[in-house]
């Protein structure tokens, strides 16, 4: 291994050397790390300090020590993978029986292999042994110590950081740009760039109408005399396709027409998963739901379309809370709500709610503060992305200087004129009675609110730039 070049295949893995078993269950873990314990549980969750062992769910419970070392790389090297060591993080937990502690050591080994091909070390080597014995060598069921807690030694002989030399990409869609990827002859060869790199040709090449790309051959040679990576990538990008009819499936009591039509899924647009990630989360935003998947067909129908159904599973329609504060000075109130999700078969929403404050603070039920009100919403009138809104409030207010009663309705509607603007236009017109030391007076005020929101933001949760698609 550390004299002749050795080629493998991500999807064919071969062994390397001694302690260096790479298996397709490698690939899952080249991205995932492993906390290290701290000591605090909340909630059945570890959060720092020394973990306590947990016996209870184990009937064979085989305690062990390890001995972790790391020769070559640095310090964040050796803290890395300590990091992603099991054996490490979990020493404290005894592993049920022997077959557990061997069967620990022996998926620890795989994802030892992976991070050090994560961080570009394609020449080390993964030694663990039990007891003195490696595991590569323990055949059949072993006997391990029962009184002391059991040796394990994991030894890491890091070897040289490899680099990109020859990369070879077939396939791949115009707008794929090796060097953004970090593609790039003489840069550190980590096995994340690979194969972010391909799926971000599958992505691409998805995104530009093709349902069934795939990568059909991503191979990478290691040459160990000059320590270098060469990369081939091949994607296969299949036939452009369009949406069929779209077809709704596991909804009982909403309209399949509005779904379909709020989802704004046509037939005979181009494929997207952009677009049908938006669908399905256009339709969870209705809270109508209790799930919704959208699925695409494995090929396409006679018409050379691709099937799309989506599939929604009813949620709980009707809802109700309630609640109560207590302040010091305004005394106790209580607050109540009831609610429909689904009132008319369309996804319509109504809320109706009510409550009552300053009990205890007031001397008679006239002078206690007392609110109610209506909304209702309606998705989808008069186009796919438009939501109309109508509510009616009513309340009193008497605190010590005055006494008011208000009624107020709005009506209001937003249409996202699309991805980025939403424009809103509404009417408001309240009526007030308030009496104080200079007598009783009525007011009448409207208002027609109009606003424009622009929203770039990459992702809405974690925003980190302005979108650019």
């Amino acid at each position: 291994m550390k004299t002749r070049p050795i080629r493998r295949q991500f999807s064919d893995m071969a062994s390397l050397n001694k302690g260096l078993l790479l298996t397709p269950a490698l690939l899952a873990v080249l991205c995932t790390g492993v906390d290290e314990a701290r000591a605090f549980s909340l909630f059945g969750v570890h959060l720092w300090g020394e973990q306590q062992e947990d016996v209870e769910s184990v009937q064979d419970p085989v305690r062990y020590n390890v001995t972790f070392s790391v020769d070559g790389g640095d310090s964040e090297l050796t803290k890395f993978l300590r990091n992603r060591s099991q054996l490490v993080s979990d020493e404290k937990q005894p592993v049920d029986g022997d077959l557990g502690l061997l069967v620990k050591a022996r998926d620890d080994l795989q994802i030892l292999v992976g991070s050090l091909f994560e961080k570009a070390y394609y020449g080390g080597v993964v030694d663990i042994s039990i007891e003195g014995q490696s595991i590569e060598d323990i055949v059949g069921l072993p006997n391990f110590d029962r009184v002391n807690p059991v040796p394990v030694t994991v030894t890491i002989e890091a070897g040289p950081q490899f680099s990109f030399a020859k990369i070879d990409i077939r396939g791949a869609p115009p707008n794929f740009n090796p060097a953004k990827a970090e593609l790039v002859a003489g840069k550190q060869a980590y096995s994340t760039i690979i194969l972010s790199a391909a799926n971000d040709i599958v992505a691409k090449l998805k995104g530009d109408g093709h349902p069934f790309a795939k990568i059909t051959k991503r191979e990478v040679i290691a040459n160990h005399n000059n320590s270098t990576i060469d990369v081939m990538i091949d994607a296969e990008a299949g036939p452009k396709a369009d949406l069929g009819p779209i077809a709704i499936k596991g909804s009982e009591a909403v309209d399949p027409d509005f779904i379909r039509r709020y989802s704004r899924l046509k037939a005979g647009e181009t494929y997207s998963p952009k677009e049908l990630s938006d669908a399905a989360n256009r339709l969870r935003t209705l809270k109508t739901f209790d799930s919704v998947v959208i699925n695409t067909g494995g090929a396409l129908d006679d018409n050379g379309q691709l099937p799309t159904t989506i599939t929604v599973k009813d949620g709980k329609f009707r809802y109700f809370g309630f609640g109560a504060t207590v302040s010091s000075i305004d005394g106790l109130g209580l607050e109540g709500y009831w609610g429909h999700r689904n009132l008319f078969g369309k996804a319509e929403g109504l809320r109706l709610e009510a409550g009552v404050s300053r009990i205890g603070a007031s001397d008679s039920l006239d002078s206690l503060d007392y609110a109610g009100g209506l909304t209702f919403t309606k998705p989808g009138l008069f186009h796919s992305s438009g939501m109309f809104t109508a509510s009616l409030l009513a309340g009193t207010e008497n605190p010590d200087p005055y006494n008011a009663k208000t009624v107020a309705g709005s009506i209001t509607y937003s249409y996202e004129q699309n991805e980025y603007n939403t424009i809103t236009v509404g009417s408001t017109t309240e009526y007030s009675n308030i009496e104080d030391a200079f007598g009783t007076e009525d007011y009448l005020t409207f208002s027609i609110p109009v606003g424009f929101d622009r929203d770039t933001r990459n992702d809405a949760l974690n925003p980190t730039e302005e979108s650019t698609s």
